[in-house]
């Protein structure tokens, strides 16, 4: 597993891998960052995205917690379930959605899955799925050019008001805090674009120790503020192009 912080930065526009930081990663789990790829699948499945579902806090799945960590919040919509990283919602959300279904909006962006034990595992992405942050990178350059008003509005609220705020305004983004795979200890993720309209570059950034509103998000606004100075140098590896 990697001992330091890894990101990627990518050309919207052309996909061109325009910066790699820090060690390659194994696939892992990508947590909530996934959570925009379920709403849209939740989305094609007719979900009413200003319908508004409780949320009441405790949540346990298949004899695991994964208890809400946001303020307390009697309903949500799903933007605010997305700005707010709400697992409540998407839990109860995704029982309309069928395997096939979701696997499918998850193979549309790149990401490979395997049959989760409990399809909420892979909703939440916690489980059937891993994924690397160039993996993660690609996906997000496709919902930056897909342009979906209620996933982009989802993620620019997280940016301004909900877990990835210490990321800046300036992004449109997601977290996620997922177990390692021995589950001793919590690793944190950052998946998001800027500017938030029109976007020009996707920045994935992973911590192999940590979470992602309070570690991944900030790293992602200091690294990609150093990378615009000019302070790294790009990587062998940047300026590929990426499909």
């Amino acid at each position: 597993m990697a001992t330091s912080e890894s990101a990627e930065i990518l050309e919207v526009a052309s996909g061109r891998r325009l910066w790699h930081h820090g060690p390659e990663v194994v696939p892992t789990r990508p947590g909530s960052t996934v959570k925009p790829l379920t709403l849209l699948a939740l989305l094609a499945a007719g979900l009413d995205p200003e319908r508004r579902l409780p949320c009441p806090g405790r949540l346990r799945i298949a004899g695991r917690r994964f208890d809400c960590t946001h303020p307390p919040i009697h309903s949500l919509n799903a933007r605010e379930a997305l700005a707010y990283s709400c697992n409540n919602y998407f839990a109860a959300a995704s029982a309309r959605l069928s395997p096939e279904g979701l696997r499918g909006v998850f193979a549309a962006h790149g990401l490979a899955t395997t049959e989760a034990a409990d399809l909420r595992l892979l909703a939440l992405g916690e489980d059937g799925v891993r994924v690397t942050p160039l993996e993660l990178a690609r996906a997000y350059r496709q919902l930056a050019r897909g342009g979906n008003g209620v996933v982009g509005g989802g993620l620019s609220l997280a940016a301004t008001a909900g877990t990835a705020r210490l990321a800046g305004s300036g992004f449109a983004g997601k977290t996620g805090t997922a177990a390692t795979e021995n589950r001793i200890s919590l690793q944190g993720w950052f998946a998001g674009w800027t500017p938030r309209w029109p976007p020009e570059h996707v920045m994935v950034v992973f911590l192999p120790v940590g979470r992602g509103a309070s570690d991944a998000a900030p790293a992602a606004r200091r690294l990609y503020e150093s990378w615009q100075r000019g302070s790294f140098s790009s990587s062998p590896s940047a300026g590929s192009a990426v499909r």
